[in-house]
């Protein structure tokens, strides 16, 4: 892999044809497992609050964690062996 897939999602954001958008989604995901995703006008603080919840729950003790269980929507806490 020579770079990170980014994807401009401003055809989302204005509710334009996402045809393409969803083609390079695929590509993205489905060749690199990831990407770089720009244009999506997400709040910052918004994204700040995501990324700060995040910090807090890593920093549970890991028997606190683990008491919320993987649920069917992938969200819980999935413990590394």
């Amino acid at each position: 892999m020579a770079e990170i897939p980014i994807l401009d999602c401003a055809p989302l954001v204005a509710e334009e044809d996402t045809s393409a958008l969803a083609a390079q989604f695929a590509a993205a995901y489905g060749d690199t497992g990831f990407a770089y995703i720009i244009d999506h006008s997400i709040d910052p603080g918004l994204r700040a609050a995501v990324f700060d919840a995040s910090r807090q729950f890593h920093a549970l003790p890991e028997t606190t964690g683990q008491v919320i269980a993987l649920d069917a929507n992938h969200r819980g806490c999935i413990a590394i062996d």
